[in-house]
């Protein structure tokens, strides 16, 4: 975890003429320290580095098979219950949803892939390693 307050890393800053008081009016209304404040703006604009669109795709796959473990005995049991049964119904519409939610993942899965090649996106592979 990154150190933070007085042990944090410093770096002295030289503010151009009134600069310095429009940070301080913007913390203020933030209701923030004025160091605080210029944080929090940093951090806006330079993000910690994400993990690429590939990899958290892959990430969240794996949790299919998680939900796909407790959807499909409800399917195994919805063939043994009777016509009509309530919780046949629920179950064939659990099905059903989860079809239609793997045909949405291949659909961004594709999406996701073409963006991870996108050599102008900083968050793909492609442009990290053009970069290297």
């Amino acid at each position: 975890m990154a150190t933070v307050g007085r042990g944090a890393e410093q770096y002295t800053v030289r503010f151009p003429d009134g600069l310095r008081d429009r940070i301080k009016l913007a913390a203020e209304a933030n209701g923030r320290s004025m160091n605080a404040e210029i944080v929090a703006t940093l951090e806006k604009a330079f993000p910690a580095p994400e993990a690429s669109f590939r990899e958290e795709f892959f990430r969240l796959m794996d949790q299919d098979a998680a939900i796909w473990a407790v959807i499909e005995p409800l399917v195994r049991r919805q063939e043994t219950l009777p016509p009509g049964d309530e919780r046949a119904a629920i179950a064939e519409e659990l099905k059903g949803l989860f079809a239609q939610s793997q045909e949405l993942k291949a659909q961004i899965r594709e999406l996701l892939l073409k963006a991870d090649a996108d050599e102008t996106n900083p968050r793909s592979s492609a442009y990290r390693a053009k970069k290297k």
